[in-house]
């Protein structure tokens, strides 16, 4: 399997916390499969995959093609619809593309939201992060 972002670099598969990926050993970058992100990120309730996956038909084409899905055309969404941050997603597997530094992203996020105030702005946030859109 061969980064999407640098065709001429193959991946490494590692396993972390009994979850399987590929690893790019030059850009930091990672391919989960589709269930990896949820079960690599830090404690949270619902599904975070679910609310990236649920409008890919409205995301841009991403540049990438899929790793695992070779001549796919992945897609560009956003982790949460309000979250400044962005992932690459095959509309094929739903496998997920994680920059270097993503998934440490993705974890702050999380752990920003399952620790909002418990005021209504922040049981607001928590539920409009669990609504599939």
């Amino acid at each position: 399997m061969r980064n999407p972002s640098r065709p001429q670099t193959e991946l490494e598969s590692r396993e972390i916390g009994g979850v399987k990926m590929e690893c790019c050993p030059v850009s930091g970058g990672v391919f989960l499969r589709r269930g990896a992100l949820d079960r690599l990120a830090h404690k949270h309730g619902g599904d975070i995959e679910y609310s990236t996956e649920e409008e890919l038909s409205d995301c841009p084409d991403s540049t990438l093609v899929c790793p695992a899905c070779p001549g796919v055309a992945m897609k560009r969404a956003s982790f949460l619809r309000f979250s400044a941050i962005a992932v690459d997603c095959c509309p094929q597997c739903g496998g997920v593309w994680l920059d270097k530094g993503a998934l440490d992203a993705v974890n702050q996020e999380v752990d920003r939201i399952e620790k909002a105030p418990d005021d209504w702005r922040g049981a607001l946030m928590i539920f409009l992060s669990k609504l599939p859109f």
